[in-house]
């Protein structure tokens, strides 16, 4: 990795496997098991073209999500309850993005300054992993995937009748006739989940 745009696979002796010029710079690489098939996945941030990779284990691009700045670290984790693992990802657009084994975006997160690295690990007594990022505006950020609703029910007018319900782990906007659910992401030191309800 580096400005040559080139991702390099060695073998115990030091000797090329395969490399892959993704044609900008490489700015962190990860691995580990995403998908389903045999072998490791290799996660590639990289610098002009803003993108996050995710190469297949001899190289071949499975997809790439556009983030809107320079991709400082990735990360392959196990951070929510859903089976396999996520792509963490921090970039210069100020933002935290985890991206599931087909490329598309579960959540993300919008600190209040360039995202320089992302780490998970268990940090907590619950169940799962939490997420760390670290950012130039001196903040440490941790995230726990444990506080997304599963399963939420709105009633409104709390008549005992249900208006509204969501079947699964709500971690974004959904909308049915008349009424519009969103989730409000939290700060790390935010420990309860709001609900936005707007009819």
């Amino acid at each position: 990795m580096g400005s040559s745009g080139g991702v390099y696979v060695l073998n115990a002796t030091g000797d090329l496997i395969w490399s892959r010029n993704l044609g900008v710079e490489v700015k962190s690489i990860a691995v580990g098991n995403v998908t389903s098939d045999s072998g490791n996945e290799i996660a590639a941030g990289t610098s002009a073209d803003h993108n996050i990779y995710l190469l297949n284990s001899t190289g071949a691009t499975l997809w790439n999500y556009s983030t809107g700045g320079e991709v400082n670290s990735v990360m392959i984790a196990d951070i929510t309850l859903d089976a396999g693992n996520e792509v963490i990802a921090g970039s210069d657009d100020y933002n935290i993005y985890t991206l599931n084994k087909e490329g598309s975006l579960i959540w993300d997160y919008h600190a209040e300054n360039l995202v320089r690295t992302v780490e998970a690990g268990n940090l907590t007594s619950d169940q799962g992993n939490e997420v760390v990022a670290g950012s130039t505006d001196g903040k440490l950020y941790v995230f726990n995937f444990d506080y997304f609703p599963t399963d939420p029910r709105i009633d409104i007018g709390a008549n005992g009748t249900t208006d509204w319900y969501y079947s699964g782990t709500l971690r974004n906007t959904t909308q049915t006739t008349g009424i519009a659910v969103s989730y409000t992401h939290l700060r790390a030191h935010e420990t309860s989940l709001h609900l936005v309800c707007r009819l």
